[in-house]
């Protein structure tokens, strides 16, 4: 047991001595105090000592004008990497992108549902679609910061132009609807008066006729004929 404290004795002076051998070869740069290091078996080259926060290297590599060596002390100072201005430029253009990005996204998709909800609005003058024409419109200026005067405006000028197009369609199907109507009636005029010419020809065919005049007659109801057949039945 008294062994035990001799040696812990001695362990804890050895390192009472570390220490004060240390803060003098910091503080003092004496050549004596790295010498009793030596001495003692304890090598200071290199040591490592924080001091107020701060790291401090003990070196034994100091060349003096009469060739011998003397201990200094150097500053461990961290290793900062070296501003980079260009990269954080960089890094603050790629960051306005994606936001501007990120709004422009954003403001297209309202200004789609503005368009989208006032033309439903225009067609049908719902309550709820006026409601949901306001709500988009008014998130489109919240985020373009512009008026949706332009949206409506150019919303009002595509229906009208649509309602335009769609009455010229209409009114061509009209003059196409009454041109057929017309041929058609024009047509059936003209079979109406084959038939009755073909009648007035059977008539006169049955009522008696010189050879001269039944030939006649019946060339021209031949031909009367044909003409029916052709333009009232076929189409042609």
């Amino acid at each position: 047991m008294g062994f035990l404290k001799i040696f812990l004795a001695v362990v804890a002076a050895q390192l009472v001595i570390l220490l004060i051998v240390a803060v003098t070869a910091v503080f003092f740069m004496e050549e004596s105090a790295v010498e009793l290091a030596r001495d003692i078996g304890i090598d200071l080259n290199g040591l490592t000592i924080t001091i107020a926060g701060e790291d401090w290297i003990v070196f034994d590599n100091q060349s003096t004008p009469d060739n011998t060596v003397r201990p200094y002390v150097a500053s461990v100072a961290p290793t900062v990497p070296p501003w980079d201005s260009n990269q954080s430029s960089r890094s603050n253009r790629t960051n306005d992108d994606n936001r501007r990005n990120t709004l422009s996204s954003a403001a297209r998709s309202s200004r789609d549902m503005c368009r989208f909800w006032h033309a439903e609005f225009i067609k049908n003058r719902s309550e709820q679609s006026r409601i949901y024409r306001e709500s988009a419109c008014k998130r489109y200026e919240r985020l373009s910061g512009r008026s949706r005067s332009t949206i409506v405006g150019n919303v009002n000028r595509q229906l009208a132009r649509a309602d335009r197009e769609r009455e010229q369609v209409l009114a061509r199907r009209r003059e196409q609807r009454e041109d057929r109507q017309r041929e058609q009636a024009e047509l059936q005029a003209k079979c109406d008066r084959y038939n009755r010419r073909i009648d007035v020809l059977d008539a006169k065919l049955r009522s008696g006729y010189t050879v001269s005049q039944g030939n006649r007659w019946r060339a021209e109801r031949r031909e009367v004929s044909q003409k029916y057949s052709r333009e009232c039945i076929l189409g042609r």
